[in-house]
């Protein structure tokens, strides 16, 4: 019970940071000061600062916990929510 607690906690602060998963089971988050999720992916500048943060956390072995992200943001061929990630690249 309390293991769904945290889970759910760590999903409402998804909506305005980057929430990650550690080996270890800890989840811990990234966000920037007056930035939400949303007011970062608005600007070309912000979608790259955020793919620049997930791929340094996913590389540590972490696990990204939001789903409300776009593709662009991702990066290529990851492991994102326990599953394989690969984006198409635009031909």
């Amino acid at each position: 019970m309390i293991s769904k607690r945290i889970h759910h906690a760590e999903r409402k602060k998804a909506k305005n940071h980057l929430v990650f998963k550690s080996l270890k089971g800890d989840y811990y988050t990234i966000g920037w000061k007056k930035q939400t999720l949303t007011s970062m992916l608005l600007v070309g500048k912000g979608r790259e600062i955020l793919k620049e943060a997930i791929t340094e956390e996913l590389s540590k072995g972490s696990v990204l916990v939001n789903k409300n992200l776009p593709a662009e943001v991702l990066p290529d061929d990851k492991v994102v929510n326990n599953r394989r990630i690969t984006r198409k690249r635009a031909k």
